[in-house]
């Protein structure tokens, strides 16, 4: 889980911005770290000249902006980490919309024991 200490001054890291109440990504964009201190990290988005702050997740491996409207952007270590959060979120919204219960009751129970096996196997 990346922390504070692996943010330094010149990094390029990577946000992921999200504007629909579904989840999706809408892009991911690259920043430079400007600065870091106790709990924040200061980046510059890549074309823009406004500093953003963010903070370490309790909960996930990412930072997220500390905004007071909107929707926050996460910040990424690497483009990939930034890709596989935006793939995750992705299949967890098909998910909820694919498993319902008429769906799930047409599962052969072959189907349904590697379900089962997935979700005990996290």
């Amino acid at each position: 889980m990346a922390t504070i200490k692996d943010y330094k001054k010149g990094l390029t890291v990577f946000a992921v911005r999200k504007h629909d109440r579904n989840g999706h990504c809408k892009e991911i964009v690259e920043a430079e770290v400007i600065g870091t201190g106790r709990v924040y990290v200061s980046v510059v988005w890549k074309g823009q000249n406004y500093v953003r702050k963010y903070r370490e997740s309790e909960l996930y491996d990412y930072f997220r902006e500390q905004i007071n409207y909107g929707y926050a952007s996460y910040l990424f270590l690497t483009r990939q980490a930034a890709e596989e959060y935006c793939e995750r979120e992705e299949l967890v919204t098909w998910a909820w919309k694919e498993l319902t219960h008429s769906k799930i009751s047409e599962l052969n129970l072959k189907q349904l024991r590697g379900i089962k096996q997935a979700i005990e196997d996290k």
